[in-house]
C-alpha cells in the first residue's frame, strides 16, 4: 500500500497553475418567484426567489493528494514523475507535486431569497415627523450546496461551512433629512464548521473544535452635505 512519509506530509511542495485544456462550465437553472407591492402597507414591496442550478464540469483546482493518487492508480507503466507533475529527491520521497485546474465537478445548489423594502416619508405617518426612513431585509436560505467529483464520484456538502452558511442576512436602515443622512447595516452569519466531514467521511459537524458560532456585524455611517445649492 502507498503512504507517504512524514516529510511528504509536511513539506510537499508544487506549482498549481492554468490549464490550457479547461472547457467553459454548463449550467441549467430553474428559478421561481415572485414579487410583491403590498397594498394594505404603502412603500412594502416582497420579492421571494426559489433558485435551483446544475453545473456541469464546473472548473476547481485538482488537489496534489489526487495527482499522486491518480498516478498510483494507473494499471501499467507506472511512471515515478507522474508524468513530470512530481519530484523526487535522491531518497525517493516526494518534495514536490504540480497541480493545474480542470473540469473535476459538478455543483448542485439550491435555496432561497427573500427582499423586502419598506420606504416611507415620516410625514405620512405622523405631521410632527420629517425626513424620510428606508430598510431593507436581505436574507438568504442555502438549501442545497453540494459538490460532486466528476472521477471519484464522492459527494462533499457544504451547507453550513465558513463560506456557505445555511442561514445569513443584512438589515439596511436609512434615515434622511435635508443634508443629513444616517445608515445602519446588521449583518448575521450563521453558525458554521470549518469541515462537515473528516478525511475519513465521518461527520465532524458539532464538534467544538470545527464550530463557528454564528455573529453578527453592525456598520453605522453618518453623512451631511456642506455644499452650497
Amino acid at each position: 500500500m502507498f503512504r507517504l512519509t512524514q516529510a511528504e506530509l509536511q513539506s510537499t511542495g508544487g506549482v498549481t497553475g492554468g490549464n490550457p485544456n479547461v472547457k467553459e462550465e454548463t449550467a441549467d437553472s430553474w428559478t421561481f418567484g415572485a414579487a410583491i407591492d403590498v397594498p394594505m402597507v404603502e412603500g412594502l414591496s416582497v420579492v421571494v426567489d426559489w433558485y435551483y442550478i446544475e453545473v456541469e464540469g464546473a472548473i476547481t483546482t485538482t488537489s496534489r493528494s489526487e495527482v499522486i493518487r491518480r498516478c498510483f492508480a494507473v494499471t501499467g507503466g507506472f511512471d515515478a514523475t507522474c508524468g513530470g507533475l512530481s519530484t523526487r529527491n535522491n531518497l525517493g520521497a516526494i518534495t514536490a507535486v504540480d497541480s493545474s485546474q480542470s473540469n473535476e465537478n459538478t455543483l448542485n445548489v439550491s435555496g432561497l431569497d427573500l427582499d423586502v423594502v419598506y420606504t416611507t416619508e415620516l410625514a405620512d405617518l405622523n405631521d410632527n415627523l420629517r425626513g424620510s426612513f428606508r430598510t431593507n431585509l436581505l436574507y438568504n436560505f442555502q438549501n442545497e450546496n453540494e459538490s460532486t467529483g466528476i472521477v471519484s464520484g464522492l459527494t462533499d456538502d457544504l451547507v453550513g461551512e465558513v463560506l456557505t452558511p445555511e442561514h445569513r442576512w443584512t438589515l439596511s436602515t436609512d434615515y434622511r433629512i435635508d443634508d443629513l443622512a444616517v445608515t445602519w447595516r446588521m449583518r448575521y452569519w450563521a453558525e458554521v464548521g470549518d469541515n462537515n466531514e473528516a478525511s475519513d467521511g465521518s461527520v465532524v459537524f458539532g464538534s467544538p473544535l470545527n464550530d463557528l458560532d454564528g455573529v453578527y456585524y453592525h456598520d453605522l455611517k453618518a453623512g451631511y452635505d456642506v455644499n452650497e445649492h
